[in-house]
């Protein structure tokens, strides 16, 4: 784990969270699972102390680890599952569970998993789960709700409680195309907050015999556009990011730090997806405009489509007059019209590639 938060601060990442296996208990989903030892549910009378942290793995408990995160810019996060047995009647337990882990260690972010919110009584009692939490921790903690399975809130339900841990790909089961993930994100966008959608980058470079002479296989992609893919929304790298190889650590890490300094604008920009639906051909974007004009991260992939029109039509309050367009990162021109003209176009000259572009209002 310590190399794995030193390849994460390289990269340039906000949390390193650590999944299932940190406890003493086993999940019916652990590797250490056994005929008879792994529970999804019933944590509590499972297995006394299940919540501890695992004395074998970690003999000198997270202490060491949650520092070191926090020297270098970044916080631990856990995996936990709220025990949804009798209709979370342990509730109660799961709370304080989460909030010691948050006192003693100053562990602030938790991907919660494994819910099964089967009825009304269910529900409310994971609402008071999470609303205790927030309120006693002021706020300080937040959640990641994965939806991959089961019945669980997400999308629509305690839209207040943190962000969506929308899909749950592996190269190991031939089950990841970058292409996909950007579709069901910038489809989800039109309805969704895109900020509240955890959106997964994983190692290209695993498992490449599965993918063949795929003209869309992850490695057919530079990597730097496989991340650019996630950053309109809650970026994951959903890998041993010590793992990745060198020359795709830099790359990654150059985008993520040019990036950096816009997040905080662009989670406060009106966000539009825009163009055709993506797909294995075509070029499509997300753009988030405020009063000092717009940020566009724009993926084209196969085909022979390399413009993408971008009428002001298309959005609200657009800027009177542009002053200057800036490619930021990627491969791509940008030509600003008048505003009472047609708008932008946005040419991508080469196919599986992206561009990070800001549009500079006049007088901004």
């Amino acid at each position: 784990m310590q190399g794995e938060i030193a390849a994460a601060a390289a990269l340039g990442v906000d949390t390193v969270q650590i999944d299932d296996g940190w406890q003493q208990g086993v999940s019916a989903n652990s590797s250490a699972a056994t005929a008879d030892r792994g529970v999804w549910e019933g944590f509590h009378a499972a297995e006394e102390g299940f919540w501890q942290v695992h004395a074998q793995r970690f003999p000198q408990g997270l202490g060491a680890l949650q520092q070191q995160a926090q020297d270098a810019g970044m916080e631990l996060g856990l995996w936990f599952a709220p025990d949804s047995s009798e209709e979370f009647a342990r509730w109660q337990d799961d709370a304080a569970v989460i909030l010691q882990l948050h006192r003693r260690l100053g562990v602030n972010a938790f991907k919660i998993d494994g819910v099964k919110a089967r009825t009304r009584l269910g529900e409310r009692r994971l609402q008071r789960f999470f609303q205790r939490v927030l309120r006693e921790s002021h706020g300080r903690v937040v959640f990641d709700l994965d939806v991959t399975a089961e019945v669980r809130p997400g999308y629509w339900g305690m839209p207040e409680v943190g962000t969506i841990f929308v899909e749950n790909r592996y190269t190991d089961f031939h089950r990841w195309w970058p292409h996909h993930s950007w579709r069901n994100a910038w489809q989800l966008a039109r309805w969704v907050d895109p900020l509240r959608l955890r959106m997964e980058f994983l190692n290209p470079r695993r498992h490449q015999a599965l993918y063949a002479d795929d003209p869309l296989a992850p490695t057919a992609w530079p990597f730097a556009s496989i991340v650019a893919m996630t950053l309109p929304f809650a970026p994951l790298a959903w890998c041993e990011v010590s793992h990745l190889d060198p020359d795709l650590l830099a790359e990654a890490a150059a985008l993520l730090h040019t990036w950096r300094p816009l997040r905080q604008r662009w989670a406060s920009c009106h966000h539009y997806a825009l163009g055709a639906t993506p797909s294995a051909c075509g070029l499509s974007a997300m753009v988030g405009i405020d009063s000092q004009g717009l940020i566009i991260i724009a993926i084209r992939s196969l085909g022979d489509e390399d413009t993408l029109e971008i009428p002001w039509s298309s959005l609200a309050s657009p800027p009177r007059q542009v002053e200057s367009t800036q490619l930021l990162h990627g491969e791509g021109q940008l030509t600003a019209h008048p505003a009472n003209q047609r708008g932008l176009s946005l040419r991508i000259p080469s196919n599986l590639r992206h561009v990070v572009m800001r549009v500079v209002a006049q007088g901004e």
